[in-house]
């Protein structure tokens, strides 16, 4: 849901006092005078990174039989809220980091399987993976929005142009 909020945000219109036929202006541009290149919104960025691992969900749940896809799908969205901020190495980077991160919290799943014998199943494996898969996503969501930030006080609009 807060991913949904967060590719719907928009920049808030005010009126300009100073001109005459009070024409409307987005916020966007009162913080960087009349310029018409608008800045990466901080928050599509970071819906854009949850948005991949929401839509595995979703779909997993409506079809089971494609539930299993969806979740090795999942881990390779992550970089897409750095590739919209315009930072596309450092989104390939984080799209590389998901599946390995989740490879890590399955070993580490694993290896709790059996350190505890007989407390637990191969399901320790899936809860390592889905753990370090969540960790990841939302660091993940959060470098995006970051990653935003910076590339508008740079004055470098990502691909929102």
């Amino acid at each position: 849901m807060l991913a949904l909020a967060a590719l719907l945000a928009v920049a808030p219109i005010t009126m300009d006092p100073s001109d005459p036929g009070g024409s409307p202006r987005t916020a966007v541009e009162d913080r960087r005078g009349l310029d018409s290149t608008p800045l990466t919104n901080p928050w599509v960025a970071f819906g854009l990174a949850l948005a991949p691992s929401m839509a595995a969900s979703a779909l997993a749940t409506a079809n089971p039989a494609l539930s299993q896809v969806a979740t090795i799908a999942i881990p390779f969205g992550f970089g897409l809220g750095h590739f919209y901020a315009g930072d596309p190495l450092r989104g390939l980077l984080v799209t590389a980091g998901g599946p390995i991160a989740t490879i890590v919290g399955a070993g580490l799943g694993g290896a709790l399987n059996f350190a505890a014998p007989g407390q637990g199943s191969m399901a320790w494996v899936g809860m390592g993976g889905m753990t370090a898969a969540t960790i990841y996503g939302s660091w993940a969501a959060f470098d995006a929005y970051e990653t935003a930030e910076r590339q508008n006080q740079r004055g470098r609009p990502g691909i929102a142009r």
